[in-house]
Parts: C-alpha cells; sequence; structure tokens
C-alpha cells in the first residue's frame, strides 16, 4: 500500500456512521484480525521512538523509514571503510588484504564477500560511489518497503482525522477489531 492510499485511508477513518471493516478497509482489518497484537506493537515502537507528545504522523514514519535506512547504509560502509588504509575514499583489494590477518576466522570471507559484491566494475577497488550503492541496496533490503509499510498503516488508526495517531486510538482501533471479529 503507497503512502497515498495510507493518507486517503486515513482520512476516511472518522466515518462513524460506517461499520469498522467498511471504515478501515479491506486490508487494515485483515491484519488487525490476523494479529492485532503486532500492529499495536508497530505503533508503540514507532510512536514512543519517533513521535512526540505520545503521538506520530506521517512525518515523523517517514522520517523513521530515514533513520532506520540511514543506520544500515552506515553500518555497511563502516564494514568496508575499515579497510581503507590510505583513506582515499577507495577500498582496494591490496587493503583488504592488508586488513584480514587483523580479523577474526569468521569476519574475513564476510569482509572478502562484501568487497567482492561492492565492487560493481569488477576493478578490484570499491569507489565512493559504489561503496554509496552498495550500502543503499543493503538499506533497502534490509529495511524494505514491506517493512516501511507496516508502519505507515499504523497511521490508519487516525480516528479523530487531525493526522496524528495516539496509542489511545490504536488500543481503540484494534480492541474494535476484536469485538467486530
Amino acid at each position: 500500500m503507497g503512502l497515498g492510499a495510507v493518507m486517503l485511508l486515513a482520512c476516511a477513518l472518522p466515518a462513524a456512521a460506517q461499520g469498522f471493516e467498511e471504515t478501515l478497509g479491506d486490508e487494515i482489518t485483515a491484519i488487525l484480525k490476523e494479529r492485532p497484537d503486532a500492529f499495536r506493537k508497530a505503533a508503540q515502537e514507532v510512536i514512543a521512538g519517533y513521535g512526540r507528545d505520545g503521538r506520530i504522523d506521517v512525518a515523523g514514519i517517514e522520517q523513521m523509514v530515514a533513520i532506520r535506512r540511514a543506520a544500515l547504509r552506515a553500518t555497511q560502509s563502516r564494514r568496508l571503510l575499515l579497510a581503507d588504509l590510505d583513506n582515499d575514499g577507495t577500498i582496494s583489494r591490496a587493503e583488504v588484504g592488508a586488513v584480514l590477518p587483523a580479523l577474526s576466522a569468521s569476519q574475513r570471507p564476510r569482509l572478502l564477500e562484501l568487497h567482492r559484491r561492492a565492487d560493481a566494475d569488477g576493478n578490484g577497488g570499491v569507489d565512493p560511489l559504489e561503496l554509496r550503492d552498495f550500502a543503499q541496496d543493503y538499506a533497502e533490503s534490509g529495511f524494505d518497503e514491506a517493512k516501511a509499510a507496516t508502519y505507515r498503516r499504523v497511521m490508519l488508526a487516525d480516528m479523530d482525522g487531525d493526522g496524528w495517531v495516539t496509542m489511545d486510538e490504536v488500543a481503540r482501533v484494534v480492541e474494535a477489531s476484536r469485538m467486530d471479529g
């Protein structure tokens, strides 16, 4: 579900005259019926960790997605940058080879594999653009759109239509899904 669809559904939520399933739509109703505790946990994580004043809006969720992906990019970049011994921004095979003896037996093949995968043009060196692209791919696979959508769906609990979701609203939505099912 795209962000636009989430926003449209979120705006439709306050229609109190509609039944629970009609108000929330098929996708969120199915999620709440199958895994209400997972929905509550995702909401709690995003509100407590990235919201403010006990609530979250779309911008806060998008910031959380960006922060999570940035952390993954940094982790992956750091793994390779440890071998940039001359600090020229390019990690060569020779530099990786020089670092290997200092690593544990389990870390050596990981570094070699990371270097091989990041070296997109196969020239033996990972330049800054290759490193950036490799780290971005890692971040997008580690925190993919499906995972981001899990957190974006929290906005569907905006029962009063003010653009913010609180844990009270989440609790009401989860409870309503249990009573309706």
